[in-house]
This record gives structure tokens, C-alpha cells and sequence, in this order.
């Protein structure tokens, strides 16, 4: 046979039952090395590579190290491969598992859609708009409002709902003509206000428009009809309170017949020179007017003037001492004279 190396031949199981070494290169060479105690077992020699050799040659660890390409890291304790414990902190802080995160993750995932719970380890979808996302994002409920609204709420208190709400000191922002509840509403150029009482009703059952002065107060008596200006109409009940005139004397006295019906002249003390110089007015056919004279304990002459004539009843020329004088006229406007139709002189 040919020369070989232990390395080359095999370690053939020894006889039951002893202690030896048989040697066999499996081919013409056989041979028992003597007895070797070894425990009652066996030892058999395998094929050893080039490789294997080196490492088995080698003349220390740090040789063997070199063989197997291993470097530095064969020699470094465990703990040295995660010095700073990152790992094993990574590890600490991981989730362990959970049945939420479980359902969750059963979940199909898709656009626009949220996840809720839908019971103990169990999870749904529904849909979530981009509208509601706008409001899930706001931090506030008055952001919120604001959100809803388009723009930014104004005033306290909560929403006001379709059915019978209740608005405090509302105000109306300026606006163009609009309408509530079918009612046209035109806003005034600043300002204006209207005020009903507390239970109270404004019915207008025809169209209706309301002119006059500033602060001027109309106050209605009952439920009757009201009569017209320029309407023929029929007044029962009713007393007209005569618009009066009244001077202590005066020669002239001012007259306006569009504003007095009865004028006084109260202590006469001097003769009266002409009743027309200061008269005016626009009196109505018809119109009538009464003139009443007391003088002051000296009777006083009186002249009239153009404006007046005797119709019916002679005009007086002087008062009687310390007595009252009523005349009374009638505008006649065929001829644009006050005509005397009446005196009455205290006896």
C-alpha cells in the first residue's frame, strides 16, 4: 500500500467487546494498533481535507482564528455585539401582541375611510369624507361652528335649530332687500327700528304706507273705522274741539283762519283800527269763525276793514263797557268776505 498519513486512514469499530484500534484504508491495508482503553466505546478516523489539516496543524487558537477567517469577533463575549443594550431596549419598547392591534390589522385599508371598534378585539371601517375630515381637524367647537358655517361665527349661545327658536337682541347684519317667511324686507341705507310692544299683534290686512314728521305719535281709539282726509265720510259721536286764539289787545290783532276757529281778545284797551291788516288763512266755503271782544272798562271803538261784511246780522262798531261782544261769521267765497251772520252782546 502506499504510504499514509493517521490523517488518511480510518478509525474502524474494534471488536465488540474490546478496547483497540483498528486501522483500514479500505482498501489492501489492515491493522490493530494494540488496546487503547477508551470507555467501552469506539473511535473511527475520517477523510481529512487540505483545509481541515491547517486548521488541525495550526499552532495555537489565534492560528486556527486566522484559518477559519473568523478575525476578532470569535473572541468577543456576547454582550459585546450590542454594547449599548440597543437591542435589547428595542426589544423592551416593542409592542407585544394585543387584540386590538390585531383587529386592526385585519383590516382593509382604502380612501376616505376611518376605523372604529365595533366590540372587545374587533374593528371596522366606515366611510370618512374629506367634508368631515375638515371638522375632525379643528381644535375647538367654535371652530368647529365656524367650519360649518363657512365662515366665522359671530355672537354667544347655542345653534339656532329649525322649530321654534328663541333669539336674545338678535341683530340683523346689513343686507340687500331679502324676506323673512315670505314678508319682502327692504334694509334702509344706516338705520331704522321697529318696536311692538310686549304681546302685542301688527296685522295689516292692505297694502299700507305710513308718511309724516319725525316723533309724531298717532294713537288709534278702539276698533272703529277711521275716516279719510279727502273721503266723504259720516262722523257720529264725535266733538271737535275749537282751535283758539287769544290776545290781552291789540289795534291789528293777527288772525290766522287756518288755525283758529274762535279768537279772543281779552282787555282791550285801545279802539281796534282794522281787523283785516293782519288777517290770513285760506278759509273753505262755509268755514266759520267767532270773534269775541271784552274791553278792559272803557268801551272801544271797532273797525272791520274789506275783509269782512254784514250778511244777515249788522258787524258792530264799538264794545260795551265791561261787557262781552260775540260776532259770528261765515266765509263766503263767492265774494272772499267774512259775513257777519251773528252778534251777541252781553246785557
Amino acid at each position: 500500500m502506499a504510504d499514509k498519513t493517521i490523517a488518511d486512514l480510518t478509525l474502524k469499530a474494534s471488536p465488540a467487546n474490546t478496547d483497540v484500534i483498528e486501522i483500514d484504508d479500505g482498501a489492501s491495508f489492515k491493522a490493530t494498533l494494540g488496546s487503547i482503553p477508551l470507555g467501552g466505546g469506539s473511535v473511527k478516523l475520517s477523510d481529512a481535507t487540505a483545509a481541515g489539516t491547517t486548521l488541525a496543524t495550526a499552532a495555537n487558537a489565534a492560528a486556527q482564528r486566522t484559518a477559519l477567517a473568523l478575525g476578532t469577533a470569535a473572541t468577543n463575549n456576547t454582550g459585546d455585539f450590542d454594547a449599548a443594550g440597543s437591542a435589547a431596549a428595542a426589544q423592551a419598547a416593542s409592542q407585544p401582541l394585543d387584540a386590538d392591534l390585531t383587529a386592526i390589522a385585519g383590516l382593509a385599508s382604502a380612501a376616505d375611510k376611518g376605523i372604529q371598534f365595533t366590540g372587545a378585539g374587533t374593528a371596522a371601517t366606515y366611510d370618512l369624507t374629506a367634508a368631515a375630515r375638515t371638522i375632525l381637524d379643528d381644535a375647538t367647537v367654535d371652530a368647529m361652528i365656524d367650519t360649518l358655517g363657512g365662515a366665522a361665527a359671530t355672537g354667544t349661545g347655542g345653534l339656532v335649530r329649525a322649530t321654534s327658536p328663541t333669539l336674545v337682541t338678535p341683530v340683523l347684519g346689513v343686507a340687500a332687500a331679502t324676506s323673512v317667511n315670505k314678508v319682502a324686507l327692504t334694509a334702509p341705507a344706516t338705520g331704522s327700528t321697529l318696536t311692538i310692544a310686549e304681546g302685542k299683534t301688527l296685522t295689516a290686512s292692505a297694502s299700507i304706507t305710513l308718511a309724516g314728521t319725525d316723533a309724531t305719535t298717532i294713537t288709534f281709539q278702539g276698533s272703529d273705522t277711521y275716516t279719510g282726509r279727502a273721503t266723504t265720510d259720516t262722523l257720529t259721536n264725535k266733538r271737535i274741539t275749537k282751535r283758539v286764539g287769544t290776545v290781552a289787545s291789540d289795534a291789528t290783532p293777527t288772525i290766522n283762519t287756518d288755525n283758529v276757529d274762535l279768537f279772543t281778545i281779552t282787555a282791550l284797551a285801545a279802539a281796534i283800527t282794522s281787523f283785516t291788516t293782519n288777517l290770513s288763512g285760506t278759509p273753505t266755503i262755509g268755514q266759520s269763525l267767532i270773534i269775541r271782544i271784552l274791553d278792559n272798562g272803557t268801551a272801544r271803538a271797532i273797525t272791520w276793514g274789506a275783509s269782512f261784511a254784514s250778511r244777515g246780522a249788522t258787524l258792530p262798531t264799538t264794545t260795551v263797557l265791561s261787557k262781552y261782544l260775540y260776532v259770528g261769521f261765515l266765509w263766503n267765497g263767492v265774494a272772499s268776505t267774512w259775513d257777519c251772520v251773528s252778534v251777541g252782546q252781553e246785557v
